[in-house]
C-alpha cells in the first residue's frame, strides 16, 4: 500500500506481476517490499536444502566409487598381462618338453622293435645274462659266492652226414662229417656258515634246464676272525653247446 499525500488521500494500489508492492515514501522515495505470492510447491529450493546435500554426497560417493573401480580394473589388467606373459613362458616350455618326450618315445619304439627283431632272430635262446640271473636267484640264504667263472673247451666228434643225390650214377653212400662241439664248465666258488645251505645250492643248481651235470670240486672248513666255522667250497657245471 502506498500512504497518501500531505492532504491525508490514500494513494493508488499497483501490483508488479506478483513480485512485490511499491508504497509512497517520505521525500519521494520508493520503498520495495518482497512479498512471494507462489504456492509452496512452486517456490524455488535452497541449495542447501536436505535433498541437494543428499544428492551432493552421494554423487561425490558415486564417483568415488567409480574412480577405485577404474584403478581396480587397472590392476586387474595388468596382473592378467603378467599372468598371460607367465603362463605362454609355461606352455612354450611344455611344447619343448613335448617335443623331447616324443623323441624319447619314438627311440623307445625303436629299440623295441629292434629288440623283438634279435629276440625273434636268437629263437627263445636264453642268454648268458639270463643265465647269470638265473645263477644268482638259485643261491640261498646264508651263502657268499666269490666267483662265478666260465672255461671253455672245443672238441671234435663225427656225426653222420646227411645223404645227397649221387652224381653220375654213383650209389648213395653214407658219410660222415667233423662237427664241433664246445664244452662250457662253469665255475662257482663260495663260502657260507652251514653245509646245508651249501647242499642246497647245488640242488638248485642241478635243477637249471641248460646244466648238464654239477658236483662238489672241493669244500674246506676254516675259522674266521670271530671264531665262528666257515665252509668254503667250489662247484663245477657241465654243459654243453654244439655248433657247426
Amino acid at each position: 500500500m502506498r500512504s497518501g499525500d500531505d492532504k491525508g488521500q490514500p494513494a493508488p494500489f499497483r501490483h508488479g506481476g506478483g513480485a512485490g508492492l511499491e508504497t509512497g515514501s517520505e521525500g519521494g522515495k520508493m520503498k520495495i517490499i518482497d512479498v512471494n505470492l507462489l504456492p509452496p510447491e512452486y517456490a524455488p529450493e535452497s541449495p542447501y536444502s536436505l535433498r541437494n546435500v543428499i544428492i551432493l554426497v552421494t554423487s561425490f560417493l558415486t564417483a568415488g566409487f567409480l574412480v577405485l573401480l577404474a584403478f581396480q580394473i587397472l590392476g586387474l589388467k595388468e596382473d592378467y598381462m603378467r599372468e598371460n606373459a607367465r603362463l605362454a613362458a609355461i606352455l612354450s616350455k611344455l611344447r619343448k618338453e613335448k617335443s623331447r618326450v616324443e623323441e624319447l618315445l619314438a627311440r623307445k619304439a625303436e629299440i623295441e622293435r629292434r629288440y623283438r627283431m634279435i629276440e625273434r632272430a636268437l629263437g627263445g635262446r636264453i642268454t648268458w645274462s639270463d643265465k647269470l640271473s638265473q645263477i644268482w636267484r638259485a643261491v640261498p640264504e646264508g651263502v657268499w659266492l666269490q666267483e662265478v667263472s666260465l672255461h671253455r673247451t672245443a672238441e671234435r666228434e663225427e656225426r653222420p652226414k646227411r645223404e645227397g643225390k649221387a652224381r653220375k650214377g654213383e650209389a648213395k653212400k653214407a658219410e660222415k662229417e667233423a662237427a664241433t662241439v664246445e664244452t662250457f664248465q662253469l665255475r662257482i666258488t663260495g663260502e657260507s656258515a652251514g653245509l646245508s645251505s651249501i647242499e642246497e645250492l647245488l640242488k638248485r643248481i642241478q635243477e637249471l634246464p641248460w646244466i648238464e651235470e654239477a658236483d662238489f670240486s672241493s669244500i674246506n672248513k676254516r675259522f674266521s676272525s670271530d671264531g665262528r666255522e666257515v665252509y668254503g667250497f667250489e662247484i663245477t657245471a657241465a654243459f654243453r653247446r654244439r655248433s657247426g
